[in-house]
């Protein structure tokens, strides 16, 4: 799936080529790259802790918690160990210090999560993928497209990457007609 977006379009074109993007990304089931990157020298951890408090999953219908993954969704040692004493839940060893959920998970109670304020930080951080998308610019953070949330988060991620850009340049012509 091809990922990139050209910055340098009409905003007409911009969102064009965006809303192609965000429906092959939920056609394919692929993951949404976002122009958000971690490279030498750059801290993308602000932006991403934005990105995550603005999704609401509380009218979500726990696909994500749902589907079948190939492998257990990894948690750590005291993640384990709150889940068995708080709630009853073993979950199994998947090697190193590693314990496993496996879809469904065993933690839902309809579509709502029984242990939602105290999640496993895998939950907390989904749909974010970071390092599953890559350009020329370092690794990119990417979307889960199974989240209802992504293509929305997206679309704002991305506009607002527009918007910034074309005020930035707007501000350098300003500055180089004032010298």
């Amino acid at each position: 799936m091809e990922g990139v977006i050209d910055f340098s379009k009409s905003k007409s074109e911009f969102i064009t080529d965006l809303d192609k993007l965000l429906l092959q990304a939920v056609k394919l089931r692929a993951v949404i790259p976002l122009p958000v990157h971690e490279a030498r020298g750059v801290d993308a951890s602000g932006i991403m802790s934005l990105i995550l408090s603005s999704i609401d999953c509380s009218s979500s219908d726990a696909k994500c918690c749902r589907e079948n993954h190939d492998t257990p969704i990894p948690v750590m040692e005291f993640e384990k160990n709150l889940i068995l004493s708080k709630y009853g839940i073993s979950l199994p060893d998947i090697g190193g210090y590693w314990w496993g959920i496996r879809t469904p998970c065993p933690l839902l109670s309809g579509n709502n999560c029984i242990c939602y304020t105290e999640r496993p930080m895998v939950c907390r951080y989904y749909p974010l993928q970071p390092g599953l998308a890559k350009d020329r610019d370092g690794i990119m953070y990417s979307l889960d497209s199974i989240c209802p949330q992504a293509p929305i988060l997206a679309r704002k991620i991305y506009t607002i990457t527009y918007e910034l850009r074309e005020n930035q340049e707007h501000l350098m012509l300003q500055t180089r007609r004032m010298s």
